[in-house]
């Protein structure tokens, strides 16, 4: 069988059209992430990873930041900040459980429980909930099917695995400014 210049070109056409369809969904996962998180802070005044531990700490009152940070796939250090950001704001409240150190065991203070009321649904955010939706099988498959993506980037940091999704793309290289177009309504 011979191959013609006609046929290469439909398999390379055929390729952009995949790579193009990959690059929308991408975009839709990224686009839906970022508006989920933004009404979320504009509604309670609070980041989506507050949001999310007030959330871990509404489900299991009581928890150390060792077991909120596996929860949220997060540094314990980024934790302990943002567990200090929340308690100096009253919505969550430490109590020393031991005598040993890291034993501190966080709950909701009231505060908390009223910013959880006042945020959107799903408080871990929509790409999480929608994670926790899939079945065992769909997740391995989506690991299995980004892996040669990520393993194609030229440059990887992995401490980004550790950071909420909400602060990778509020991060000002990925901020994308939108343009009224003349004639546009709002």
């Amino acid at each position: 069988m011979q191959v013609t210049v006609e046929d290469i070109e439909v398999v390379w056409a055929k390729r952009q059209d995949q790579i193009r369809g990959a690059l929308k969904l991408l975009r839709t996962l990224v686009h839906a992430g970022q508006r989920h998180d933004s009404l979320m802070q504009q509604r309670s005044q609070l980041t989506p990873p507050q949001i999310w531990a007030l959330r871990e700490l509404d489900r299991v009152p009581g928890s150390r930041l060792v077991d909120l940070a596996k929860t949220m796939s997060m540094h314990v250090a980024s934790l302990k900040t943002l567990a200090a950001e929340l308690e100096t704001r009253g919505l969550i409240c430490q109590s020393a459980s031991s005598s040993q150190a890291n034993s501190s065991r966080y709950t909701l203070a009231e505060a908390g429980k009223a910013a959880l009321r006042q945020s959107p649904e799903p408080h871990q955010g929509v790409v999480s909930a929608a994670l926790e939706g899939l079945s065992d099988d769909e997740i391995e498959a989506l690991i299995e099917a980004l892996r040669p993506l990520i393993a194609a980037l030229p440059e990887i940091d992995n401490t980004t695995a550790f950071k909420p999704l909400s602060d990778i793309v509020r991060h000002p290289a990925c901020q994308v400014t939108y343009i009224k177009q003349r004639g546009a309504q709002s």
